[in-house]
């Protein structure tokens, strides 16, 4: 009988070592993280430093994507989650997984802590040897309303799960909130035209706009070709120069070497949505 109940507490110290691990982990400084939803929704951060975090960059919202977007979500339809993970070279964290949840706001109380609100459940066991991983789960809409605030929060963390109700931080992993209903605004810029063309060696790019509400300015970015990886050609954002009830011309030359673009145009407003317009293909063939 003693010897069974040695192997009892025995085992016991192992269950517990990696909880002793995680519980030790929440020591440090908060991390700068976009738990962004606006009050009276909680606040929360990163703590320690992101051993793994959502999408291609930890100091953005770009970790979670939906299909069909938000504005085509009805009662009962599946909506898929896309979500992305980067980790980083700490792989003593790995072993014990990573767990992801997603929290709905869909009466728009300013919290996720009603029933049905944490629409994500997720954990993914075999981390390990990758530096990037695409995940997807499902989740059913439920009966809400587009009246009000709408914000999504995303949790993600290594070895232990998130709080059930999406209000408290977490530890060596990240927080993002998305606006759902920023996704359904039509943009607020009335775009006119939008064109490129080929100039004495360079290449011009103009934009017409009608209106302009609530914009902050735009970007262009520039690939070789149409489906490739757009790259940012402007060095700070294009101002805005019109208002709600005028718009307004603008014109930025690039300078590439010889050969076929393409163009899109961004704009961005002070709320940080933004849409993309074109794309516009131009050929460069008189340049040195």
């Amino acid at each position: 009988m003693t010897k069974k109940k040695r192997v009892f507490f025995a085992s016991i110290g192992v269950l517990f070592f990696p909880l002793s691990l995680l519980a030790s982990s929440v020591k440090g400084e908060t991390m700068p993280d976009l738990g962004s939803a606006p009050s009276p929704y909680p606040s929360a951060a990163t703590f320690n430093q992101q051993s793994e975090y959502l999408g291609e960059d930890s100091a953005k919202d770009d970790g979670v994507s939906f299909t069909p977007k938000p504005a085509d979500w009805d009662e009962g339809k599946k909506i898929t989650v896309h979500w992305h993970l980067t980790t980083t070279n700490d792989e003593r964290f790995y072993p014990h997984g990573v767990y992801f949840r997603l929290f709905i706001d869909w009466n728009h109380d300013g919290d996720w802590d009603d029933a049905g609100e944490m629409v994500i459940d997720s954990f993914k066991e075999k981390i390990k040897g990758k530096r990037k991983y695409k995940f997807k789960d499902c989740f059913t809409v439920p009966e809400h309303s587009r009246e009000g605030n709408f914000w999504a929060r995303a949790w993600v963390s290594y070895g232990y799960p998130s709080p059930v109700y999406g209000n408290e931080s977490t530890s060596f992993g990240e927080i993002e909130d998305y606006n759902l209903l920023s996704e359904e605004v039509p943009s607020a810029v009335t775009l006119v035209s939008f064109a490129a063309r080929e100039a004495g060696g360079k290449i011009v790019l103009r934009w017409e706009t009608a209106t302009e509400v609530d914009n902050a300015g735009f970007n262009l970015y520039r690939a070789r070709v149409k489906d490739g990886r757009y790259k940012l050609i402007n060095a700070t954002l294009i101002p805005a120069q019109g208002n709600a009830t005028s718009g307004a011309t603008y014109r930025f030359v690039d300078k590439p070497r010889n050969g076929t673009y393409f163009y899109k145009l961004e704009d961005r407003d002070y709320f940080g949505v933004s849409t993309l317009h074109g794309p516009e293909k131009v050929r460069l063939k008189s340049g040195k």
